[in-house]
């Protein structure tokens, strides 16, 4: 059933019922067909395709937890046309050669990030996210052909694009599972009729911290053969908003049109998911909150409407592209202060360092840092009052420093309250900052033999972590808890007795979680 090491195939076989437990796996036969017994397999470790074809049963899946690799100038299909097949795939996609996807759903799974790419743009019908949380990050463009399902865990683009056909279904994204699209990748869908679909046009965007979802419902445009829709999510106000905002979303959607003409029609709605995520100038305007696009020659216009209780914008008859954003738009207002930059990261120890720079400071009486947290609520986290009171400008401005010594597990929003002294204010944009244990806790040796796993934890992080150590399938091997004493290296004696085997160890510190992966000899 089982077997250590790689075995390779070089030629047409029907894999043994016998063995259907594998280690890693090669599959190289270029004029043949490996098929599957008529039984699922698991592979512990890699499979590479040099070339050739597997084929798959009906009802049958592949569960593969380390990397699927394609290599160059090999073709890899998956499945024989059939329903029902299924690659769970708990490692990165590698595809320097051809994917031939069939009907088989590829369905991305388990407790760590992966990376989707290659040399090669990977095309397949179907795709499933089943990430318990985790992260799915593309390093190159993906063609999605049929279907995308969301059901839990987040498809990163960064700055790569999401290609979908015309009539690719998007399957039940929300909080949960979405697209993150707040750098330069694109969500991609072409155009071939109108009015669209309403089933296709919903662009599941989102940023790190929320789903942001935008519907585009595009009823009359002059159409050619490469006619399509573009969408990203910008996570900063937007650079021509100005003064005259008195209540703003600190994101914006960027909607743009590719091998068409016009003229245009379509409606479009918009939402942030709660009412909280607009950022208060002045909350004393009586006008109401309308949703805004940007044009480059005549600025703002705003039109449509905007429920608080949804937190949903919506606009019909609409006649060009642009950005979408949502506020209040007033006359310039006379701010006592000239907010340069205003950034937030974790340091070495996890806490959250807030700075910015002013070029100008008019009347000011302080400055507050305040903490959002997902539910909108509000917290105060200190005071400091403006250098400009004792110091002469230099260097173009005055520049602040305040830490949060106790951070929200996961991370949070940040903004910055600036008070004048006759009592108004302004507020800056709110920014989000994550934190995070991925990257910062090194493990070694690895592989084990016979051995103890040493886990070097940075500064703040050596006390109180919970661990769990799970076999390649999941289950639960042992757990317990690791308390450093003030040390930054500690060793975990549990893993001297494990067979050997894939695993993994599971750390966990209040709501902050992460993964690592070892080999047992």
């Amino acid at each position: 059933q089982t077997g250590g090491g790689t075995i390779e195939y070089r030629g047409s076989v029907t894999l043994p019922v016998s063995r259907v437990v594998y280690n890693n796996l090669i599959i190289n036969v270029p004029s043949g067909v490996v098929s599957m017994p008529n039984a699922s397999l698991t592979i512990n470790g890699n499979m590479t395709v040099q070339n050739g074809t597997l084929q798959s049963l009906t009802n049958r899946r592949i569960t593969l937890y380390g990397n699927l690799v394609v290599e160059n100038g090999s073709t890899f299909t998956a499945g024989n046309g059939s329903s029902n097949e299924q690659l769970r795939l708990a490692g990165n996609l590698t595809n320097d050669g051809t994917i031939t996807s069939g009907n088989t759903r590829f369905v991305l799974f388990g407790g760590l990030n992966q990376n989707i790419g290659g040399t090669q743009i990977p095309v397949l019908n179907y795709l499933e996210m089943s990430k318990s949380g985790r992260k799915a990050y593309l390093v190159n463009n993906l063609r999605l052909q049929t279907q995308l399902a969301f059901n839990s865990g987040i498809l990163v683009l960064g700055t790569y694009n999401l290609v979908l056909n015309n009539n690719t279904l998007l399957i039940d994204p929300d909080g949960s599972s979405y697209v993150q699209a707040e750098q330069s990748g694109k969500i991609i869908r072409p155009i071939t009729s109108v009015p669209v679909n309403a089933s296709y046009a919903v662009y599941p965007v989102g940023d790190a911290l929320s789903y942001k979802p935008i519907t585009i419902q595009l009823n009359a445009a002059g159409l050619t053969g490469s006619s399509q829709l573009e969408v990203n999510l910008t996570s900063a106000a937007h650079p021509g908003m100005s003064n005259d905002v008195t209540r703003y979303l600190p994101f914006y959607w960027s909607v743009r049109p590719g091998g068409m003409t016009g003229p245009f029609s379509y409606n479009i709605s918009y939402t942030t998911g709660q009412h909280s995520d607009i950022v208060i100038i002045r909350d004393s305007d009586p006008n109401p909150i309308k949703a805004y696009k940007w044009d480059s020659e005549l600025g703002w216009l705003k039109g449509g409407s905007y429920n608080e209780t949804t937190a949903i914008f919506t606009w019909n008859g609409i006649t060009s592209f642009s950005d979408f954003t949502g506020g209040t738009q007033l006359e310039d207002l006379p701010l006592p202060v000239h907010l340069v930059s205003f950034t937030g990261h974790m340091d070495a120890r996890r806490k959250v360092v807030i700075q910015w720079q002013t070029a100008s400071e008019r009347n000011m009486s302080h400055f507050t840092v305040e903490r959002l947290d997902a539910r909108g609520n509000v917290t105060a986290l200190g005071k400091l009052q403006p250098m400009s009171r004792t110091k002469n400008q230099e260097n173009g401005g005055f520049r602040y420093q305040f830490t949060d010594e106790d951070p929200v597990e996961g991370g949070g929003y940040y903004r910055l309250k600036m008070v004048d002294l006759d009592g108004s204010y302004s507020y800056s944009s709110t920014i989000a900052v994550q934190l995070s244990m991925e990257g910062l806790v090194k493990h070694y040796p690895n592989p084990l033999h016979h051995s103890a796993v040493t886990f070097d934890f940075p500064a703040g992080e050596n006390d109180d972590l919970d661990w769990k150590i799970l076999d390649a399938t999941g289950r639960e091997i042992a757990k317990g808890n690791l308390e450093a004493n003030g040390s930054r290296t500690v060793s975990l004696e549990e893993t001297k007795e494990l067979l050997p085997g894939f695993y993994f160890i599971h750390l966990e510190k209040g709501e902050v979680k992460t993964n690592l992966r070892i080999i047992v000899r």
